[in-house]
């Protein structure tokens, strides 16, 4: 793109055509300056359409990549979400297992504890008995 026009610009050489037309009636200005000046804001004219074009190409291609990297954002956001999830799975999955492992060792040792229990109420009975 050589320039950007706005839509200002585009009136304003609009008004310059109709400025030109007016001074071509009143033979203000000679034929050939008349021509050259319609001649040149033609040709303006006719970039500005380009540089139009090439801004409607550029924004169409810009809206596709949007597109595009909203596409890989979501993507990108839901395997965050399964990564979140397999962690705190794997984490609880740890915290089970450490619990069944605890909860296996405190019934290990009451068992422990009452078979000593046996062993601690003969003794108690023995001591109770003799004098």
């Amino acid at each position: 793109m050589s320039r950007l026009i706005t839509a200002d610009q585009i009136k304003a050489l609009r008004a310059d055509i109709k400025e030109l037309k007016h001074h071509w009636t009143w033979k203000h200005l000679s034929a050939p300056d008349v021509e050259g000046r319609l001649k040149a804001l033609s040709t303006d004219i006719s970039d500005l359409k380009k540089d139009i074009s090439e801004i409607k190409t550029d924004t169409s291609h810009l809206r596709s990549r949007i597109d595009i990297l909203t596409k890989e954002f979501n993507d990108l956001d839901n395997k965050l979400f399964q990564w979140k999830s397999e962690l705190f799975n794997k984490i609880d999955e740890g915290y089970i297992s450490r619990w069944k492992d605890q909860t296996e060792e405190h019934a290990a040792i009451q068992f422990r504890l009452n078979e000593h229990q046996e062993d601690i109420d003969k003794i108690k009975t023995k001591i109770s008995i003799t004098p």
